[in-house]
């Protein structure tokens, strides 16, 4: 199914953050020797670099989806239980990836910009973009197309 909308942001605090890492570990295991430990480092630092390079937010088929990477680690919202959506500025404090915020939860690679959606239920999830302002009017017109 083609989506209404689709917006990747790289990751850049991540990729260098983790690839710094990931080399510096690669390193350790040459100048130190191999070892178990190192070796599992490197497994486990590679695999968050692939799941977390990216986030991806999706309107379509009546959903507003958020996802790292190639999208394992995914959230979904189907548009009829959003009560709200709004843009929002997130603090330097709440950190990159995955986090639970005075405001919810949130997921963010980069930035300071998210979009917001508030459900029924009263669940609020943040969703970090550089682009705030089109996220916004694709979910808000796609609810208004579900109506």
């Amino acid at each position: 199914m083609e989506a209404d909308f689709r917006h990747t942001q790289f990751g850049w605090m991540t990729v260098i953050g983790l690839g710094a890492a990931l080399v510096l570990t690669v390193v350790m295991l040459f100048v130190e020797g191999w070892n178990l430990a190192a070796a599992a480092l490197v497994v486990v630092v590679a695999v968050a670099l692939w799941l977390h390079w990216s986030l991806t937010i999706e309107v379509a088929g009546g959903d507003v989806s958020c996802y790292f990477g190639p999208g394992l680690i995914r959230r979904r919202f189907a548009l009829s239980e959003i009560v709200e959506v709004r843009k929002v500025r997130i603090p330097w404090y709440h950190g990159f990836g995955i986090r639970l915020t005075g405001h919810g939860w949130m997921y963010r690679v980069a930035g300071f910009d998210a979009v917001e959606i508030t459900t029924f239920s009263g669940t609020r999830f943040r969703m970090g973009t550089d682009a705030p302002d089109a996220a916004l009017a694709a979910i808000e017109a796609a609810r208004q197309t579900a109506e």
